[in-house]
Formats: structure tokens, sequence, C-alpha cells
């Protein structure tokens, strides 16, 4: 999470739900300056401090990903994006 919330552009490559680990006692800091930056204060509450899971639909709503691929083609868009 760390990296993908750095990147200009975030695709996911898989759909699988993903969260911010809270539950081993360190608190990721980039998380609490940028995530709420990205998303609001408000979206960013859950996996903030509930470790809440969340799947690429529901990033992409809260407006953390620039697009949602299909399974297996995230690599294609990028170089598609990177030609044009």
């Amino acid at each position: 999470m760390t990296i993908a919330i750095s990147c200009d552009m975030i695709m996911p490559a898989t759909p699988r739900p993903s969260a911010i680990r809270i539950d081993v006692g360190l608190i990721p800091a980039i998380h609490f300056v940028q995530l709420p930056r990205l998303v609001g204060k408000h979206q960013a509450f859950g996996p903030l401090f509930l470790a809440r899971p969340f799947d690429a639909a529901t990033a992409f709503r809260m407006g953390l990903l620039s697009e949602v691929v299909p399974t297996g083609t995230a690599l294609d868009r990028a170089r598609e994006i990177a030609r044009s």
C-alpha cells in the first residue's frame, strides 16, 4: 500500500481484497498522511483504523485507483498507456 499510494497511476493486477496492516503493532505513517489526501478523511477511516479489507472495485470508487482492468491484463494496459 505504501508504494501504491506513492505512484502516479494505480491499476491492480488482481481484484483480491487488500488491507492496510495495523495488526502487527506498527503504524505506517505515510498512510496517515497520503491516504486521506487521496480519498478524503472519511473514506480513509475504515482502512486506516479498522484494517477493513477492500477490493479493487471499492478502491476505485474511493478514488484510490486510476482504473480497474480485467485479471491478467494490467501489464498490457500499462504498456498501452506508456505508448500513448
